[in-house]
């Protein structure tokens, strides 16, 4: 990369997509200004044109503060083929910055009345008024989203701009429901579900360079709230945490990709878990297969990361899911864990329920064969990798597993 001071800078490149074409190179903006105009604007796209991978790479240049006519802004962002960086040595001034215009659109945003009035067509209005007052709230609304996505690429947990572009989705999602003959709520109709999905596909730019982004993961949240069917993606490779067929990424990888990046990601594993709920809470055969698979990836998952204990403690409540999921079917079905191996059905005979005594009733026997399949794994992983206390916070779990709140009687 060539240095920022050089006589002979690199050539500009052209405009990204998505706003502020014009003013990108005016030599009388601050440097800072154009850098936070020509990062928003690459990530202010929704996919396939959006990045999915974003970061920040190491540089020892520090970036003109003033005015510098010279220097385009590409020379302090790398833009490998749908990744997107900042230099280290930019990121304080495009924070700085960004997080001034943020303020500055905070304080200016329409108030939700005034969108609907200029969205609304009012016979008694002049001619021109709604276009002027619609054309100011799409620039009102490209500018949040470009100063935010530049905020954030710099400081993942910013929760003003959290807040600022949740405040911009809410509005967009009311006036599209008012012009939508579809009634049944936010993220029904397709102007809805595309918006929630850029948004969607956005926050999981930012967790790739902020993996324990706190401010962050609650965004994701709450779109996942929203539109619940397209967070869990039950259906195809989604719930193998491949890539949407765009490009973007959907939520369950956006998870594995965070829990991967961050040890103990205390939030990703969370989210994990409200996809999961969302997936088998309605049972089916969908919902087994979702808890099944779960179960599986979780072991794999801490097989290979024995110390993080939240990757633990979701393994336990995939299988408190699929156990539930299985109980709802006839004992012998290819639902939860199965019955008990022959070789151990006495064991449901001498494991009483936690509390129980001899001659009460006893634990589910499909229960009883998820603990012995599980506590057979965890003496296996102990023999391999030797012994850890979240081994030890599993074994007294499935000593007292909450699925044998589930019983039967013998």
């Amino acid at each position: 990369m060539a240095s920022p001071t050089s006589p002979s800078p690199p050539p500009p490149s052209p405009p990204p997509p998505g706003g502020y074409d014009a003013t990108i190179d005016d030599p009388r903006l601050p440097f800072g200004t154009r850098l936070v105009r020509f990062v928003g604007a690459l990530l202010a796209p929704g996919p396939p044109n959006a990045p999915f991978e974003a970061g920040v790479f190491p540089s020892d240049n520090p970036p003109p503060t003033g005015v510098a006519p010279a220097v385009h802004p590409s020379a302090f962002v790398a833009m490998p083929p749908g990744r997107v960086a900042i230099a280290s040595a930019a990121r304080r001034l495009l924070f700085t910055v960004a997080r001034g215009e943020v303020s500055r659109l905070a304080a200016t945003m329409p108030l939700p009345h005034l969108r609907d009035a200029a969205q609304k067509p009012n016979p008694s209005a002049a001619p021109d008024s709604t276009p002027a007052a619609t054309a100011v709230a799409d620039a009102h609304a490209r500018d949040v989203r470009v100063a935010s996505a530049a905020c954030l690429l710099a400081v993942g947990d910013y929760p003003p701009a959290w807040t600022l572009r949740r405040r911009l989705l809410l509005q967009t999602l009311a006036c599209g429901r008012f012009h939508s003959d579809d009634t049944e709520g936010v993220g029904d109709c397709l102007a809805e579900r595309e918006e929630l999905r850029r948004e969607r596909a956005f926050v999981a730019l930012v967790l790739s360079a902020w993996p324990g982004a706190a401010a962050a993961w609650a965004h994701l949240a709450g779109l996942a709230a929203a539109s619940p069917t397209e967070a869990v993606g039950v259906c195809g490779a989604e719930i193998g945490g491949d890539n949407a067929a765009d490009g973007s990424v959907g939520d369950w990888a956006v998870c594995d990709r965070a829990a991967r990046a961050k040890p103990a990601n205390y939030y990703a594993w969370v989210h994990r878990g409200r996809l999961l709920c969302a997936a088998t809470g309605g049972g089916g055969p969908d919902g087994r297969a979702v808890a099944v698979r779960e179960v599986a990836y979780a072991r794999a998952f801490v097989e290979r990361h024995v110390g993080d204990s939240s990757g633990w403690h979701y393994l336990r409540r995939a299988l408190v899911a699929a156990a539930a999921v299985g109980g709802n079917e006839r004992r012998g079905g290819d639902g939860g864990g199965g019955d008990i191996p022959p070789d151990k059905r006495h064991a449901s005979d001498v494991s009483p329920v936690p509390g129980g005594s001899s001659g009460t009733p006893r634990m589910d026997p499909q229960v009883a064969g998820w603990v012995l399949a599980e506590r057979d794994w965890l003496t296996a992983l102990r023999r391999r990798a030797g012994v850890y206390q979240c081994m030890a916070v599993h074994a007294r779990f499935l000593a007292f597993p909450p699925m044998a709140r589930r019983t039967v009687s013998l």
